[in-house]
């Protein structure tokens, strides 16, 4: 615009406008500094004040205009209070001055700096002259704290990097200039945010000179800084939109040329380029595969894995039990008995049993490759999903690179029912996303929502919040009708675990797993279970999202706000803010799958917002960033999280019973897995890796109690007398415990001790022996007494289940040492069990004792306690079976116990297998009646796609 130089001496017309919060104490010292500042300059000027307060500053601004004539006051109403920036524009709508001075009412702007500005403003003749904390001779010592300062100039930073304009000055964000009033005629500031209005007048108006003026920012003399972090916040984003409507033209003009460019639907296919394009993608699907198998191809060399604790050996030992026993209802060999009918997820041991037989190879070795392919098929998928969306290669790359990174997955790989599980996730979000898009998907959606349940607890817990989301994000939420069909098919296809669920119920009898303890500990540090590249992809997608939301789809951003409180539950369930009925599905388990659902985002979000920008500066930055993930993911996968894989694990109780008879006692052994799948077939052990299916604490309990560390407090006769009263009672005859534990010793040193050290054996990859220690008493699984010989504390009494407190056990304890009291006495008369695999129990396998002498009698069998157990011998609708106080079972006769056997099954409910089909039909019947409802006979992955693409 053309400018008119000004003489020296020529008077200015100019209007200082100084919006005012609250700031009465500083009206009257603010009139006399400006009046003293600018006596001597030939300039004519007025004072408008734009007041905002609640308190008495109209008051005073109103007794100084009898004062100082040429004030004047704007008054606002309280619907028109909408911060610093509106308020100024409002003045510059009233000011009548040729030029506009804006500055502060607080006194940190000083006064004896106008002069300056105006002298400046002649010499170079410029639009803009800023005052300024930062060029030489100028200083911020006003900020006073350290944060305060570095905020200050991490906001300059950002104005610099975001709008290029703001360049001109070294303090984009001060509140202190001068311009002409006529740089601004024709600017649209309706929407206005923000308080810094300097950075709007630069970014909205080009070809603008500017200069500068140094000075000193003052520290505040009355009240306090209004600076808040919120401001800080909608400082950054005010960048952001101002950004946004600087390039909204651009893409709009790009978006035109792309749709232009676009052949019509008549037009041949240039299939050269489908087929460069698919070459080059598959190149780049196999490149991605090699990284991985660069980070753990190396499993495949080996046959097993070696966590140091149960989850992964145990389910190697759950598809050795499909192989050898089928899908069995209950068996003997895990604390005193566990009902397999309750909440079992039997899924991915089916899947991976198929692949043992399919591949005649051992099965952890199975597991272990089954590990690899899915650690490098996932990558391989997500590429090429982001793809089939429309994401750029860079912007497909970068994400999937980045999901190397994710460190949770190392734990899930560890828990592998939980890994097994993401064989689906991809492909449950593909057709989520379907469904957003077209919702002829939503039934069929719904019930592969509730069958996965049946998969695992933690899919189902996913895919369940996300139907609730596209529920209330979509078209759907305006169909209630529709709405309820679609429950109907959810809760019939999640019938399965639903109905096991409320059945059995679903807890926890170790506290420590429906506890903060327990989401604090299963996420693996340092960043969350995530990593700091994920963390930066996920902190730019958010200030993606909020930079052009409009251009990113719905789901997309649902995923990511989804996501987003995911990661908040897990942080407030740390800190135990969380109920013990929500920690208890141990969602923090699922860290690995939402992370994988933030690849879409990451790479959709890229797409949508830089891909529209282009250039090479974005590639470059995008290849340095995969470049970081290929470091950061090597550097990851040789961490401590990392299990090692070994070729031979040396377990003692394998080793021990390899040369000895098989126990007609249970065995204790720290990992119960493990033993179980190495030691022969026939051995029991007293606790169990399944606790949610147990009845009783006893497990948790006896870890405690065994636990080798003890000897750093020491152990008392109490606790040693407890282990023998647990010991009797669950008929303990041997103890695998590491042969440095001061049990060893406690237990065995005493002549006559119920304990003796029979063997040490090796126990490989641990360098630690492991003593061998035999009950030398006799062991009782059932016995018969004399009903006025039992306490009401021991038929009777409802314990409850332990919490985190040690005092909470207290009351079991009791009990197991009454009863252990009552079975040590003569009151009670032995019997001898059968264990026939894997759900009968012979009770009198050779032949049942006389009973004649006790006085009603009734039979304690140290089998857990199940609803589901029936007497299937002669006369067995007489007997009835029912919980003692410990969980444990009694039976009961109408008149004379006969002397013969018993045979007790445990078998699935009639129901069971009917309710489980549930699932798997109701999801091929939705499916076969959508695709006939549609006309989509010919539907493929191709049109699934396409259906997602759109």
């Amino acid at each position: 615009m053309p400018k008119t130089a000004l003489a020296p001496m020529t008077k200015l017309d100019l209007t200082i406008l100084l919006p005012t919060y609250n700031e009465a104490a500083n009206v009257a010292p603010l009139l006399r500094a400006v009046d003293r500042a600018l006596q001597g300059v030939a300039v004519r000027y007025e004072i408008v004040f734009v007041d905002d307060s609640s308190d008495m500053t109209p008051d005073v601004i109103t007794r100084m205009q009898e004062v100082y004539k040429n004030v004047r006051l704007i008054r606002r109403s309280p619907e028109q209070r909408t911060g610093l920036a509106t308020a100024l524009v409002e003045g510059f709508t009233a000011a009548k001055g040729e030029y506009i001075l804006c500055m502060d009412s607080d006194l940190q702007h000083p006064p004896y700096v106008i002069p300056n500005l105006i002298a400046r403003l002649r010499e170079t003749n410029a639009d803009v002259t800023v005052a300024t904390r930062y060029a030489a001779g100028g200083s911020a010592e006003g900020l006073g704290t350290i944060y305060r300062r570095a905020v200050s100039h991490l906001c300059r930073l950002a104005s610099w990097m975001i709008i290029p304009q703001t360049r001109k000055t070294t303090d984009p964000g001060s509140g202190f200039f001068m311009f002409r009033k006529s740089i601004i005629d024709g600017l649209d500031f309706r929407g206005l945010q923000g308080f810094k209005i300097l950075i709007d007048i630069l970014a909205r108006t080009k070809g603008l000179k500017v200069s500068e003026a140094p000075y000193t920012f003052q520290k505040r003399i009355n009240d306090q800084s209004k600076a808040t972090v919120e401001q800080g916040i909608a400082f950054l984003r005010h960048l952001v939109l101002l950004k946004w409507q600087s390039l909204a033209p651009r893409a709009a003009e790009k978006s035109k040329s792309i749709e232009s460019a676009i052949p019509a639907r008549q037009e041949p296919r240039d299939w050269g380029r489908i087929v460069g394009t698919v070459l080059i993608d598959g190149a780049i699907a196999i490149v991605i595969g090699l990284v991985g198998w660069y980070l753990v191809g190396y499993y495949a060399a080996f046959n097993y894995l070696y966590t140091g604790y149960e989850d992964w050996i145990y389910h190697a030992f759950r598809v050795k039990s499909l192989q050898d026993h089928g899908l069995v209802a209950w068996d003997h060999i895990w604390s005193n008995g566990i009902g397999y009918w309750k909440l079992y997820q039997y899924v991915a041991h089916y899947i991976m049993l198929g692949a043992v037989e399919l591949t005649g190879l051992p099965i952890t070795k199975v597991l272990l490759l089954s590990l690899v392919v899915l650690y490098i098929g996932l990558r391989v998928v997500l590429y090429l999903t982001l793809r089939l969306l429309g994401v750029s290669r860079v912007f497909s790359i970068l994400p999937v690179i980045a999901s190397y990174t994710i460190v949770q997955e190392w734990g899930s790989m560890q828990d592998y029912s939980i890994y097994i599980a993401f064989i689906a996730f991809p492909l449950y979000l593909l057709l989520w996303i379907a469904t957003f898009r077209d919702l002829k998907w939503i039934y069929v959606l719904a019930a592969v929502t509730g069958a996965v349940w049946t998969f695992h607890p933690v899919l189902g817990f996913n895919a369940s919040i996300l139907l609730g989301l596209l529920t209330i994000f979509s078209r759907l939420k305006s169909d209630l009708s529709k709405i309820f069909r679609v429950g109907a098919v959810y809760f019939i296809a999640a019938a399965p675990f639903l109905t096991s669920y409320f059945t059995a119920g679903y807890f926890f009898t170790n506290p420590l797993f429906k506890s903060y303890i327990y989401l604090t500990t299963s996420v693996l540090a340092p960043y969350g279970g995530l990593s700091m590249l994920y963390w930066f992809l996920f902190g730019i997608t958010w200030l993606l999202v909020i930079w052009r939301s409009q251009l990113i789809p719905t789901w997309t951003k649902v995923l990511l706000v989804y996501a987003s409180v995911y990661f908040v539950l897990i942080y407030l369930g740390q800190k135990d803010y969380l109920p013990n009925f929500l920690v208890q599905f141990q969602f923090s388990r699922g860290i690995t799958a939402v992370a994988f659902s933030l690849v879409l985002v990451f790479g959709v979000v890229l797409q949508r917002t830089l891909g529209t920008i282009g250039g090479l500066g974005v590639k470059i930055i995008g290849t340095i960033l995969i470049a970081a993930g290929l470091v950061h993911a090597v550097d990851i996968a040789s961490r401590y999280y990392v299990s090692p894989p070994v070729n031979e694990i040396q377990n003692a109780v394998a080793e021990y019973f390899a040369d000895h008879d098989l126990p007609k006692g249970s065995v204790f052994t720290e990992n119960v897995s493990e033993a179980t799948y190495f030691a022969p077939s026939g051995v029991r052990y007293v606790t169990s890796y399944n606790e949610h299916m147990q009845p009783h604490p006893y497990s948790t309990r006896l870890r405690v109690l065994m636990n080798s560390r003890l000897g750093y407090t020491g152990i008392s006769q109490a606790h040693l007398r407890n282990i023998e009263n647990y010991a009797t009672v669950l008929g303990i005859e041997y103890l695998f415990l590491p042969a440095a534990s001061p049990l060893v010793t406690g237990l065995t040193i005493k002549e006559g001790s119920m304990f003796e050290l029979v063997a040490l054996e090796n126990s490989e990859p641990l360098t630690d022996a492991i003593a061998v220690l035999r009950n030398t008493r006799p062991i009782i699984s059932a016995f018969a007494v004399s009903r006025p010989n039992v306490s009401d504390r021991l038929l009777d009494d409802d314990l409850r289940l332990p919490t985190l407190h040690v005092a909470s056990y207290k009351p079991w304890d009791e009990r197991i040492a009454e009863m252990a009291d009552l079975m040590r006495s003569s009151a009670v008369v032995p019997i001898e069990v059968g264990f026939v695999p894997t759900n009968v129990l012979e009770i009198g396998k050779e032949s049942f004792p006389e009973l004649d002498m006790l006085d009603d009698p009734i039979v304690f069998v140290n089998q857990s306690y199940d609803n589901k157990w029936q007497v299937i011998s002669s006369e067995s609708e007489e007997w009835s079976i029912h919980p003692s106080t410990l969980r444990l079972m009694v039976l009961e006769k109408s008149g004379d116990i006969p002397g013969q056997s018993l045979t007790l099954l445990n078998e699935w409910p009639w129901w069971y297998w009917p309710v489980q089909s549930l699932g798997i039909m109701t999801t091929l019947l939705v499916t076969l009646w959508t695709v006939k409802a549609h006309g989509l006979v010919g539907i493929s992955i191709k049109k699934l796609f396409r259906y997602v693409s759109k």
